[in-house]
């Protein structure tokens, strides 16, 4: 199943009046089975406390402290949403004036763990026009790849291909964008800033849904000290097995395997992802 932006789900605010907080709503309410996108600005050295909606579980991707112009830049996310709300809002530690946030929903993306890969980077007292994250290479085809800018005096915040801009804020002097990649390669997020005099850039990526419409039947293969999973995935996936030991240990990349139709193998990693245990140890049934 692919990712994709929901239509007309892109919702952004911007202020600079004092506050702990901002919000902002979606056009529409929310789906069930989503994925929620946050991107959070703040300045002066505030940090974000929490990102919140009614029956929605936010977690922080990527944070950015761009400590040369106290402006921090974030990234959050909401996975396997409950649905029905609309307005999402961003909690400070204190008090200040610059303050951003901009939200997106997405549908086909892994309801178990979503995300994958994350990268950020800020200049060192110099100015930048054409700056990017540094390259990061997802696990899967199909990956959402996300990423978000702050620009201290910026003008202009423009997104390079084949990235499109989801929002752009110019009071703030922030911005996010987006792109699916087909095929997993090496990737950043890469922006135009215009009098930008210092700036900060994050990324995260996160996988899609396994379609297991075919129906096909996950195989294990055991061959000495390796185990090859065989499904309907990208690609197999690898494990290693303990020599004298039927337990498995299970890579924490392997978690998509929860959407696989094998009751014993996905049982077991319900199991796992339930008790936070990592790297988790199965055993086979």
């Amino acid at each position: 199943m692919a990712i994709q932006l929901v239509p007309g789900q892109t919702a952004s605010a911007q202020s600079v009046a004092t506050g702990t907080s901002i919000a902002v709503s979606f056009p529409g309410a929310v789906t069930p089975q989503d994925l929620l996108l946050a991107k959070v600005s703040v300045n002066n050295g505030v940090t974000v406390s929490s990102v919140a909606m009614t029956g929605e579980t936010f977690a922080a991707a990527v944070q950015l402290n761009q400590t040369t112009d106290t402006q921090r830049i974030e990234g959050w996310y909401a996975k396997n949403t409950v649905g029905g709300q609309t307005q999402v809002t961003a909690n400070f530690s204190a008090t200040d004036t610059f303050r951003a946030i901009a939200i997106s929903e997405w549908s086909g993306a892994d309801t178990v763990a979503p995300l994958d890969q994350t990268a950020s980077a800020n200049d060192t007292g110099t100015a930048g026009a054409a700056i990017s994250s540094p390259d990061k290479t997802p696990i899967h085809n199909g990956e959402l790849i996300w990423g978000a800018v702050e620009g201290d005096g910026a003008t202009a915040l423009a997104q390079n291909s084949p990235y499109t801009l989801l929002e752009a804020e110019t009071t703030v002097a922030t911005a996010s964008a987006y792109q699916i990649q087909t095929v997993a390669a090496p990737v950043h997020t890469d922006f135009n800033l215009t009098s930008a005099t210092h700036w900060g850039v994050v990324m995260a990526t996160f996988r899609p849904a396994f379609d297991n419409s075919g129906g096909k039947r996950p195989r294990i293969r055991m061959r000495g000290p390796r185990v090859r999973l065989y499904a309907p995935f990208p690609q197999p996936l690898i494990l290693n097995r303990a020599a004298s030991s039927p337990v498995v240990i299970f890579d924490p990349a392997l978690m998509e395997a929860v959407n696989c139709p094998w009751p014993g193998v996905a049982r077991r990693l319900d199991e796992v992802v339930a008790s936070g245990m990592t790297p988790p140890n199965i055993v086979l049934p």
